[in-house]
Formats: structure tokens, sequence, C-alpha cells
């Protein structure tokens, strides 16, 4: 017996956000202490997900745009629902939020739909780049 656990088709979501704050020349220019980034965290995902969620601390690296290798502290953070209807609009509203506290430019989304295929997308804090209708179609079927 799993009881409260389900076998049904869920949606899955998985969500990297660095914790530095670099200039428009790409320079980190501090990073975020991981207590406060933590509470950030924790409050928009239980408003959005309150029954939890996975969070993982990880290294993120990147190309800055003189092309010198950048590192930096990240989060890594794993969503599932049950409920795939409205999932990805969700998720892409918490990314641009978490964007805009956290002082990213954009959050690694990732999406997986119940039937297995996946999407992903950069979402950008201001608008520009989504998850996109076909992506979100493709975690709601």
């Amino acid at each position: 017996d799993f009881g409260m656990y389900s076998w049904d088709p869920s949606c899955h979501a998985t969500l990297a956000i660095g914790l530095s704050v670099q200039d428009k020349g790409g320079r980190t220019i501090r990073t975020h202490d991981p207590v406060r980034a933590e509470r950030i965290i924790a409050e928009d995902l239980l408003q959005r997900f309150p029954f939890g969620s996975t969070r993982i601390s990880a290294r993120g690296i990147w190309k800055d745009k003189t092309g010198a290798a950048v590192r930096e502290p990240s989060v890594v953070i794993q969503l599932t629902s049950l409920v795939c209807v409205g999932f990805a609009a969700e998720i892409q509203t918490l990314a641009r939020v978490l964007a805009r506290k956290l002082e990213q430019r954009s959050v690694l989304v990732k999406l997986t739909g119940p039937t297995g295929r996946t999407c992903t997308a950069f979402v950008m804090r201001t608008g520009g780049h989504t998850v996109s209708p076909r992506c979100q179609a493709l975690v709601a079927a």
C-alpha cells in the first residue's frame, strides 16, 4: 500500500537559478546570502506549491560576453504535480518571480509532461523567452 501516493500521470518541473548578481558586462558584483535566498525561494514555492518541492544546492557555469567561464552558486528546484492543467503557466510565473527577486536575467526551466515528453526554456525576468504554448500543451496533455 502506497498510501497517498499515486501512480496517476503527473507533471514535473526542474528550475535552475543562479545566486550571483552580474553587471551588464557579466562580471559578478555580489552573491546572495544562501539563507536569504532560501527564504525567498521557500516563500514563493510554498505559496504556489504547498505540497512541497526538493531544493538542491548546485554550482552553475556559463560563459560571459568575453568568453570567460563564470562559476556561481546555484539552486536546482524539483517539483511534481498531479494536476497538469495550468502547471506550465504556474511554473513560468514562479520562474519570473524568482528571477526578479534574485536579480537573475533568466531561470532555466525544464518541464516533463505525463507522457514523459520534455521541453526546456530560459524564462526571462522581464518578458522575452517564455514557456511556449506548444510546451504548455505538451505538459497539460
